[in-house]
């Protein structure tokens, strides 16, 4: 996938979130690209926020 094909994705996606209410922040934006690179494995990000989410929820 070069360039101008993740951008087209991550701008159609952005504007997609945004007709549906939530706000993507720049963080995020970076995390999208560089899962889409091959940067960042999507498992490995996804168990991520997992782990975070089980911090948070344990804070409760």
């Amino acid at each position: 996938m070069d360039e101008n094909e993740i951008s087209q994705i991550l701008s159609n996606s952005k504007k997609i979130m945004e007709i549906e209410g939530f706000t993507i922040s720049k963080e995020l934006e970076a995390q999208g690209r560089k899962i889409l690179t091959g940067e960042l494995d999507i498992n490995d990000y996804v168990n991520s926020c997992k782990q975070k989410a089980k911090g948070y929820a344990s804070e409760i």
